[in-house]
């Protein structure tokens, strides 16, 4: 592969911590056929979706395997991994770390677009919640669901 010809010397690894809204997302996505909606896009809300339990689940243990393998390919590289939760709330002090962790000089940097938040939370998205959440409790995800139903 191009990555064992010629190595990074950093990565930084991106990921979303909720997977339950990085499930819904998607699944609200197909509902417009949009995954990046911005200010001035002029598209209804997003409608409540019943969730495929199974799907998502599938895409959860997805997740966590494409990190582990992550993990595996970048072991002799410096690695800075972040949420995309914590990069969207704390946008400056993440920038910051970010470039410092690169070598370079922090300075302020502003993105050129900003996603807009189409939703406050994921049970208000979730037409079959109560299904959803005893999958979830059954799995190894247990842990999380309290934090992803309560987030976006």
């Amino acid at each position: 592969s191009l990555m064992h010809m010629h190595p990074p010397d950093a990565v930084i690894v991106l990921r979303r911590k909720n997977l339950l809204a990085r499930y819904l997302s998607a699944c609200i996505a197909g509902q417009h056929g949009r995954y990046h909606v911005y200010a001035e896009a002029n598209i209804a809300p997003p409608r409540p979706v019943t969730v495929d339990v199974n799907a998502a689940l599938q895409s959860f243990a997805w997740h966590d395997d494409e990190l582990q393998a992550d993990v595996a390919a970048y072991e002799n590289v410096a690695v800075a991994h972040i949420s995309y939760e914590t990069l969207r709330d704390d946008w400056a002090d993440e920038t910051a770390q970010l470039q410092s962790f690169l070598g370079v000089e922090p300075r302020a940097i502003f993105p050129e677009t900003k996603k807009q938040s189409r939703f406050s939370c994921c049970r208000h998205l979730i037409e079959n919640v109560d299904e959803v959440c005893a999958a979830i409790k059954a799995s190894r995800w247990s842990n999380h669901l309290d934090e992803w139903l309560e987030t976006n």
